[in-house]
């Protein structure tokens, strides 16, 4: 394999993982304030 495919290649893998994680942070994001938003539907509740 020569010099410039193994570059172009770790490129390639770092795009992919920089997507994977920008998909991550999103995901969580969404979790996390689904998550709060149910804790405040719990606390605003009527005991």
């Amino acid at each position: 394999m020569s010099l410039k495919q193994q570059l172009k290649d770790a490129v390639a893998k770092q795009k992919k993982a920089r997507d994977i994680t920008r998909e991550d942070i999103v995901k969580n994001a969404a979790a996390i304030q689904r998550s709060r938003q149910e804790q405040k539907d719990l606390s605003n509740r009527p005991h």
